[in-house]
């Protein structure tokens, strides 16, 4: 990842701050580089728009995936 992606990562886990444009597009272009890249070539299921359960998803792991730190 570059230097501004993984300094804006670093700035949203020291402030809490996960809706910062920064930060959600380092996230994003994590998820294009480490877990999945959506092109036309991969089955529908994959490439329709996400629906998430946020209230149960930030209860059960928190903010995001970089960063598990749900409180219970």
């Amino acid at each position: 990842m570059s230097v501004e992606d993984q300094e804006a990562i670093s700035r949203a886990e020291a402030t809490g701050q996960w809706d910062d444009p920064a930060y959600l597009q380092a996230n994003d272009h994590y998820f294009e580089k480490f877990v999945i890249s959506v092109d036309e070539h991969l089955p529908e299921c994959i490439r329709r728009p996400k629906r998430s359960g946020t209230e149960a998803y930030l209860y059960g792991w928190g903010p995001n995936e970089n960063h598990p730190c749900a409180e219970r």
